[in-house]
């Protein structure tokens, strides 16, 4: 139930800032992506990535504000491709970077998640990224730990954010033109 009362608090801030940025600054800002269309795609691609290294909860903003920027189907295909590459980094990261080091500091209580992706393989991952039940950069963590293939994690996390991404963008395209 606290998980459930903090997604919806997550969720109206969101859609607080979403309505602020159209009162405030949605005025200048739309003309301004669609004059400089690629570059607003790389710096919200970029940003939605790197939000998957932060243990900020930007999630649900970000697919927001895809569909508000870029309307429903580009940016859900926007953030998806977004959150893949920073997943995608942050996964590699762990995995060739720090996997000693985390894994020495709790290796207790990461045996049976390391266990149930050795017996299992996509089980765990999947159960994780589809319930949303640990926020997105601490799944990218355990994956890195983990012996999943690069390819598995990679299209696991594009399947599994794509129809969520879906969803909010297409509420944040609705925010255009609200008064």
């Amino acid at each position: 139930m606290k998980r459930i009362f903090q997604r919806l608090i997550i969720l109206i801030l969101s859609l607080i800032a979403l309505f602020m940025i159209d009162k405030f600054v949605g005025i200048k800002l739309l003309p301004f992506i669609h004059r400089h269309y690629g570059v607003s795609l790389i710096t919200f691609i970029f940003l939605s990535g790197l939000s998957e290294f932060l243990p900020i909860p930007l999630t649900m903003f970000m697919m927001l504000l895809s569909g508000y920027l870029f309307s429903f189907i580009p940016g859900a295909l926007y953030y998806t491709v977004g959150k893949t590459l920073g997943s995608t980094a942050a996964f590699l990261t762990v995995r060739h970077f720090l996997a000693q080091a985390i894994s020495q500091r709790y290796r207790q209580p990461l045996k049976s998640f390391i266990q149930a992706t050795e017996k299992r393989n996509l089980g765990p991952l999947l159960k994780i990224r589809f319930f949303d039940k640990a926020p997105s950069y601490l799944v990218n963590i355990l994956a890195g730990l983990t012996p999943i293939s690069l390819w598995n994690f990679i299209w696991t996390t594009a399947i599994i954010t794509f129809p969520f991404a879906l969803i909010f963008a297409y509420a944040g395209q609705q925010f255009i033109g609200i008064n």
